[in-house]
């Protein structure tokens, strides 16, 4: 429990930015700005493991087994991002890019997650918290120096973007404790990643499941756009931001529940830790609603978000969907099924295109937060009927029982608080 803890602290830190902070530049952004920054946002995380390799998952799946690869890996991809965030900064200096910048920020997040990864694993989550934690700190320095300084630079995109990337300076320190002192010859470091083919098509396997992951969580916003234009993917975009500050449960989860199976697989494939789990799912996500709908209704903001307030119920319907993904898609991590995790994601991907398109010109953006809904929905279904192929595992019944009443029973007593 303490380990999951310190997940769900150091997540909520070291995403901070986008879960935590991102509503609240909605003092200083306008509406279209907004938009475009959070479309930003999704294409840095696109970008993340494409350029990384997606090397995370061969640290989290092989560190334990086999350490020294793990550390090969890892230098390869820092030696490599920092040369090219030099020469993406000399080029921005020259052009004045916002490409550029969005490439300098994918590669600074890359590296730290990649090392935050690696300290996470082969040191401690106490560790792992306070990296994150010194991010989060950092993160709000910048933005305090600016606003004390130059107040009017935190309404343009490029200026937040630089900020943000900067916050991931605090992985230096861990970088130069953790791997700074191996030295590893270049002729020696491809030589030891020309024989480890297994673990690298592993990875690679892996990235359609990353980019199916993008467009179920990501897409939408272009989408949007498409069909709102500007305004409405700003309002949806900060619908979405608030909802989303419920990942820092997800992302705990994200984080701990691999690392668990493959550590605790008895343990973890019991039904007493089942049980356990779906009810401190549920729980944390009810507590996160009703805190939702009381800052909804007495706290005000530049936007109307009372507006939106459907777009935030069906993107959390969505999130609590995805809590049980992380839970199934566990045992095909541990079962190393990484073309199935691809496959599972790629299907998933292309119903929630589907979906958006049929439903937002009709709904508009509640028909996208729907959409979001029912994509993650079938992401857990579908991750489950696999997952169950391979082991004897709990099924999907309580979460789809729960949340088809409790949708019901809200949409009655808006019903019933319209007529009166």
């Amino acid at each position: 429990m303490k380990r999951f803890l310190l997940y769900g602290l150091a997540s909520g830190f070291n995403r901070g930015g986008m879960f935590l902070i991102l509503p609240l530049l909605s003092t200083f952004l306008s509406i279209a700005d907004y938009g475009r920054f959070s479309i930003y946002i999704v294409l840095v995380q696109l970008l993340v493991p494409f350029i990384s390799l997606n090397i995370v998952s061969i640290i989290g799946r092989e560190i334990f087994e086999k350490y020294r690869v793990t550390v090969f890996f890892t230098v390869a991809f820092v030696r490599f991002a920092s040369a090219s965030i030099l020469l993406c900064v000399l080029g921005y200096i020259l052009f004045q890019s916002v490409t550029l910048l969005i490439i300098i920020y994918a590669l600074m997040e890359a590296i730290f997650l990649i090392i935050s990864t690696f300290v996470r694993f082969k040191d401690s989550a106490e560790n792992y918290f306070y990296i994150c934690i010194g991010k989060m700190i950092l993160l709000v320095i910048l933005l305090a120096i600016i606003f004390f300084t130059y107040r009017a630079y935190l309404s343009k995109v490029d200026v937040l973007l630089i900020i943000f990337a900067l916050s991931n300076l605090t992985i230096v320190l861990p970088f130069s404790k953790f791997l700074m002192a191996i030295k590893i010859r270049n002729r020696q470091l491809f030589g030891t990643l020309n024989k480890q083919r297994v673990i690298i098509f592993f990875a690679v396997g892996i990235l359609p499941h990353t980019l199916a992951q993008w467009v179920t969580s990501g897409a939408d916003r272009f989408f949007v756009k498409y069909y709102g234009g500007d305004i409405q993917l700003g309002y949806y975009s900060y619908g979405y931001a608030i909802a989303a500050v419920y990942m820092v449960v997800n992302s705990a989860l994200a984080l701990g529940m691999p690392q668990l199976c493959v550590q605790k697989f008895t343990s973890y494939n019991s039904d007493v830790f089942f049980n356990r789990y779906k009810y401190l799912v549920t729980a944390s996500w009810l507590a996160f609603f009703t805190i939702v709908n009381i800052g909804l209704f007495t706290i005000k903001t530049k936007y109307n978000v009372t507006e939106l307030y459907w777009v935030i119920y069906f993107v959390l319907v969505g999130l609590y969907f995805l809590s049980y993904y992380y839970y199934y898609s566990s045992y095909l991590f541990y079962a190393r099924k990484s073309k199935q995790l691809s496959g599972i994601t790629i299907v998933t991907a292309l119903l929630n295109i589907v979906l958006i398109l049929f439903l937002t010109p009709i709904l508009g953006i509640n028909g996208t937060a729907i959409s979001t809904a029912g994509s993650y929905g079938i992401y857990a279904c579908l991750t489950y009927y696999y997952a169950s192929k391979h082991y004897q595992i709990r099924g999907v019944t309580f979460p789809i029982i729960f949340m088809t009443s409790f949708t019901i029973l809200l949409f009655i007593i808006d019903y019933f608080t319209v007529q009166l």
